[in-house]
């Protein structure tokens, strides 16, 4: 996986700190530059402004999709 989500806060006072505040995975603080677990589950981030006022979004990160074709024989036409 290790997919990534870049989040933007809005509004609030002064600067805003990003954090991992349940699950897995990684935040860069100052840009709010999220990396996605590995493994599959649910990941909270929050934001909190300079007077600590915060807010919260909920991430679910699923399993990889994999496809897999049988195995068979294809004839070409003439």
């Amino acid at each position: 996986m290790n997919a990534g989500q870049d989040f933007n806060a809005t509004g609030g006072v002064g600067t805003h700190v990003y954090s991992i505040v349940s699950g897995f995975g990684s935040i860069i603080p100052s840009t709010g530059v999220f990396t996605a677990p590995a493994t599959p589950g649910t990941t909270v981030v929050e934001v909190t402004d300079d007077v600590a006022s915060a807010s919260q979004a909920t991430i679910t990160v699923y399993a990889l999709l994999t496809i897999s074709p049988k195995p068979g024989t294809v004839n070409a036409a003439a």
